[in-house]
């Protein structure tokens, strides 16, 4: 869900405001990293189950 909230969310931008797509695919890829630094992050730190 990380991901597709850091990376979706720029979409719109392209369709309606005019960015250009070039842009929004770099803001994509962030999203991507973002993403996985933040499912990373949790995995880190959810206590593990069972102990």
């Amino acid at each position: 869900m990380a991901v597709v909230g850091y990376a979706a969310g720029n979409i719109p931008n392209a369709i309606w405001r005019g960015t250009s797509w070039g842009t929004a695919l770099k803001f994509v890829f962030d999203g991507v990293v973002y993403g996985l630094v933040t499912a990373g992050t949790f995995a880190w730190l959810w206590p593990e189950l069972g102990t």
